[in-house]
C-alpha cells in the first residue's frame, strides 16, 4: 500500500522538532518545511518552495516560521506558482551585472 503525502497543519508546524525536510502534500505546489538544528542546540524552521522556472528546478525562501505562518506561506507558494504560470520569475530581479549598471549609469548622466 502506498503511503499517502501529508498536508501540513499548523499543530503540526508549530510542534515538530526533529529536523528534516516536511512537504505540504500533493498539491502543496513544492511547498515544504525544513525544520534544522543549530550549532546551540537551537530548533530554526523555514518555509521552502521548489519551482521550475525555465526548465530549471530552483528552491525559493518563503521566510522563518513563526514569522511567516503556514497559511501565508501556502499563499506565497501560490502566488508564485500563479506568476510562473504567467512566465514571471517570483524570485525578482537580482543585482544587476556591473555593464547593466554601468551602461544605466551612462544613460542617467546623458539626459
Amino acid at each position: 500500500m502506498t503511503k499517502r503525502p501529508r498536508t501540513l497543519s499548523a499543530a503540526f508546524v508549530r510542534t515538530v522538532n526533529r529536523p528534516g525536510v516536511y512537504g505540504d502534500g500533493r498539491g502543496g505546489r513544492g511547498l515544504s518545511l525544513r525544520v534544522h538544528r543549530t550549532l546551540d542546540g537551537r530548533i530554526t524552521k523555514t518555509w521552502r518552495q521548489r519551482v521550475r522556472i525555465e526548465g530549471r528546478l530552483t528552491s525559493i525562501g518563503l521566510g522563518p516560521y513563526p514569522e511567516v505562518t503556514l497559511a501565508e506561506a501556502r499563499q506565497k507558494a501560490l502566488d508564485n506558482s500563479r506568476g510562473v504560470l504567467l512566465g514571471q520569475d517570483p524570485r525578482g530581479r537580482g543585482v544587476p551585472t556591473f555593464a547593466e549598471a554601468a551602461e544605466r549609469t551612462i544613460e542617467l548622466h546623458r539626459e
